[in-house]
């Protein structure tokens, strides 16, 4: 009989022997010649997927500094109506799963979706003024992961510009810094 020590070494050790058989099938790969579908990638679609990649890390890391940063400035250093609830609320995209927002966003504006279906029936959008591919698209992923993302770059933000000294803040009005400068 197993002490109960080795039961959960015998359990651990198959619980990870099962788990690392797909990176075990993958990594075996590298050793075997490339097949043909490996191959035509490597010939005709590395680059594109390369640079396609590039390109929306580049535009979702621009795009989710900008929400972020932003609004963690208007938040912190200026009273509005209802600014309580608004930092509270641009929060709430952490909530929610990137690929169910995705999926929401990409069903909400494509060709025959609702905001589609609303523009046209206003008389606010033309019958060929509407992309097919909708939201589908390297500008429509990269908005869709900043909405997804920004919220990190939001409490970090948030964070750092209300630990900030507000002396300091006051000192550089009273110099004569402007608000935009300041936060520069």
């Amino acid at each position: 009989m197993f002490k109960s020590n080795n039961r959960w070494s015998a359990f651990s050790i198959t619980i990870t022997t099962t788990i690392s058989i797909p990176l075990i099938v993958i990594l075996s790969s590298l050793f075997l010649p490339p097949s043909e579908n490996w191959q035509h990638i490597l010939d005709n679609l590395i680059w594109s997927y390369i640079s396609d990649t590039i390109t929306l890390v580049l535009l979702v890391v621009s795009l989710s500094s900008v929400f972020g940063i932003s609004c963690a400035w208007l938040c912190t250093n200026f009273d509005f109506p209802l600014r309580k609830i608004l930092s509270l609320a641009l929060v709430l995209p952490l909530a929610a799963p990137g690929y169910v927002i995705a999926y929401v966003y990409a069903d909400l504006f494509e060709f025959s979706g609702p905001i589609h279906d609303i523009l046209q029936n206003f008389g606010l959008l033309g019958k060929d003024n509407w992309p097919i591919s909708g939201i589908r698209t390297l500008l429509g992923a990269s908005v869709i992961l900043s909405f997804v993302l920004y919220p990190y770059i939001y409490v970090l933000c948030r964070t750092s510009f209300s630990q900030s000294s507000k002396i300091v803040t006051e000192s550089s009005r009273i110099l004569g810094i402007s608000t935009w400068h300041n936060f520069f």
